[in-house]
């Protein structure tokens, strides 16, 4: 339960701020400015998705570690983890697993 909270935690801040970059960096490509603050507004706008994406990660986190112990597979052999590179992207798109209209 512990590893879980870990994990959960440093999925929430990692997801949060990769969400606040790439909307900087979508901004940005479709010319416009955005500070830093703007980035964060939007990145708090989609806490719900954040969140939900963090508890996605967490799981799939304790799987892979789980699978890791049992099987003694090292986590670069089985890296299934894909939601904290993909998942601040989906949540610009409004099509992450915790959808908004």
């Amino acid at each position: 339960m512990i590893l879980f909270a870990f994990y959960a935690a440093s999925y929430a801040v990692v997801i949060f701020f990769n969400t606040a970059l790439i909307s900087c960096a979508n901004a940005y490509l479709n010319g416009k400015d955005m500070s830093v603050g703007e980035g964060l507004a939007n990145a708090s706008r989609h806490l719900p998705s954040v969140l939900a994406w963090e508890f996605i990660s967490a799981t799939d986190g304790i799987i892979l570690h789980i699978i890791e112990r049992r099987a003694g597979i090292a986590r670069a052999d089985c890296n299934l983890s894909y939601q904290y590179r993909l998942g601040p992207c989906n949540l610009l798109c409004c099509s992450g697993p915790h959808t908004r209209e």
